[in-house]
């Protein structure tokens, strides 16, 4: 009867010690694949950074370029009279009803 009694508290011993094993490999694992998360939201902060700081530059640039058409144009109508060269009247329909309804408004 101790016997029995032995080899079932034996037992009981080595299925907590498993037990506990693979709580801990989970653990780790667990740590793993944060860390492994971590480093992957890193990377796309970085990536979504250097987007935003794209889309600003072109942004500038664009600003800039439309500036510039609009100061081009608005010389043009004092020197003029007109809003369009006469080389391209007539090229791109939708530009030019854009530019017709553009100064309607005004």
């Amino acid at each position: 009867m101790e016997a029995l009694l032995l080899v079932s508290a034996a037992l009981d011993c080595a299925a907590v010690a498993g037990i506990g094993w693979l709580v801990e490999r989970g653990a780790r694992e667990r740590q793993r694949s944060l860390g492994e998360q971590r480093a992957a939201l890193e990377r796309l902060r970085e990536d979504l950074a250097q987007l935003v700081h794209d889309a600003e530059e072109r942004t500038q640039g664009l600003a800039a370029a439309l500036d510039a058409r609009e100061k081009w144009l608005r010389t043009l109508v004092a020197e003029t009279g007109r809003a369009e060269p006469a080389g391209r009247r007539g090229t791109d329909p939708a530009e030019a009803r854009l530019r017709r309804h553009l100064e309607a408004s005004a």
